[in-house]
C-alpha cells in the first residue's frame, strides 16, 4: 500500500516554527498561502494567528481579528471536519467574540469537542458553567467537567478546579490540589517542556522561568544548605559544650533543647512562607485563568 504524501507538510512545519518563535505575521502569511491551496490544518493555524492578534488589540480591531479567526476556523471545520476546529471555534465564539448571540453556538462546538474526550474543551465548558457565560451558572456541573478533565492528566483544569473548591469554601482540598498540580506541572516540564498536558498552565506556573533558573537555584540551594548545616553544627557543639562545662549534663540537655527550638522555628518559618506563596497563587487564579483562555 502506498503511503499518502502530504504536499504541504514541509511548508506547514516552517510556518509552525515561525508561529512558535513569535513571528506571528510571517507565520500568518505562510499559513494563508497554504490555506488558500486547500490545507485544512493551515486554515486552523491561520485562525490561531488572528486570535493571537486579537489578544493584543482592543476595540474594533480586536473584533475584526476575532471574526477573521472565526472565518478560518469554520473553513477548517468544513474542509476536513477537524475535531481541533470545534475546540478553537468554540473557544473563540464563547470567550472572545463580543456578540451575545455567538455564545450559544460556541458552547455547542465545545460540547462536540468535549464529547470526543478533549480535556481542553471540558476545561472551557467548566469555566462557562463556573462563571455563567451564556448559560445559567452551575458550580456542580463545572466541578464535574473539571474533575473529568483533570483525570486526563492536564494540569490547568486541576488549577481551575482548585480555584472552584476555594470559592465553595473547601480550602483544604483546594490547597492540596494546587500543591499536587504544581508538582505535576514541574515534573512534566522537567521531562518535556512541550508536553501537551501543560497546555494552559505554563504561564500560570511560570514554567519557562523555572526551567531557565532551576540549575542555578539548585546550585545555590545546595551551597546554602551546606552553609546552614555547618553553622547549625557549630552552634550545636558550642551550646552543648558550653552547657556541659557550665552545668554538666543538665546544661548540655538545656543546650540541646535550645537547638531543637531553633529547628522548630526555622521549619515553621519555611512552612508559613510556603503557605503565603500558595495563597498568592490561589488569589491570582481567576485573573490567570482569564488570561490563559487564549492559550491552546
Amino acid at each position: 500500500m502506498t503511503a499518502t504524501v502530504d504536499p504541504f507538510s514541509e511548508e506547514r512545519a516552517a510556518a509552525l516554527r515561525e508561529f512558535q518563535s513569535g513571528n506571528i505575521s510571517n507565520a500568518l502569511e505562510r499559513f494563508l498561502h497554504l490555506a488558500q491551496s486547500g490545507d485544512a490544518q493551515s486554515m486552523a493555524r491561520a485562525g490561531m494567528c488572528y486570535l493571537r492578534f486579537a489578544l493584543k488589540d482592543i476595540g474594533a480591531e480586536r473584533q475584526r481579528n476575532v471574526e477573521l479567526a472565526e472565518f478560518w476556523f469554520r473553513e477548517a471545520l468544513s474542509a476536513a471536519a477537524m475535531p481541533e476546529a470545534n475546540l478553537v471555534l468554540g473557544q473563540t465564539l464563547t470567550f472572545f467574540d463580543s456578540r451575545p448571540e455567538t455564545k450559544r453556538e460556541g458552547i455547542e462546538h465545545l460540547e462536540i469537542a468535549a464529547a470526543c474526550g478533549d480535556a481542553r474543551a471540558m476545561t472551557f465548558l467548566g469555566l462557562v458553567f463556573k462563571n455563567g457565560i451564556g448559560v445559567e451558572k452551575s458550580l456542580d456541573r463545572a466541578r464535574r467537567l473539571l474533575e473529568t478533565a483533570s483525570g486526563n492528566g492536564f494540569v490547568w483544569p486541576q488549577l481551575v478546579l482548585a480555584r472552584l473548591y476555594k470559592e465553595q469554601g473547601r480550602y483544604l482540598k483546594s490547597w492540596l490540589l494546587t500543591l499536587s498540580a504544581t508538582r505535576t506541572g514541574i515534573d512534566l516540564a522537567r521531562r518535556n517542556p512541550n508536553d501537551h498536558r501543560l497546555w494552559g498552565a505554563k504561564k500560570l506556573l511560570n514554567i519557562d522561568w523555572f526551567l531557565r533558573h532551576e540549575a542555578q537555584l539548585q546550585s545555590r540551594g545546595t551551597t546554602s544548605r551546606w552553609h546552614a548545616a555547618l553553622v547549625l553544627f557549630i552552634i550545636l557543639v558550642f551550646y552543648l559544650g558550653f552547657g556541659f562545662l557550665a552545668a554538666g549534663w543538665v546544661g548540655a540537655l538545656y543546650g540541646g533543647l535550645f537547638i531543637c527550638v531553633v529547628f522548630v522555628v526555622i521549619f515553621a518559618y519555611k512552612f508559613l512562607l510556603f503557605i503565603s506563596r500558595l495563597r498568592r497563587l490561589l488569589a491570582d487564579g481567576a485573573s490567570a485563568v482569564q488570561s490563559e483562555s487564549g492559550d491552546s
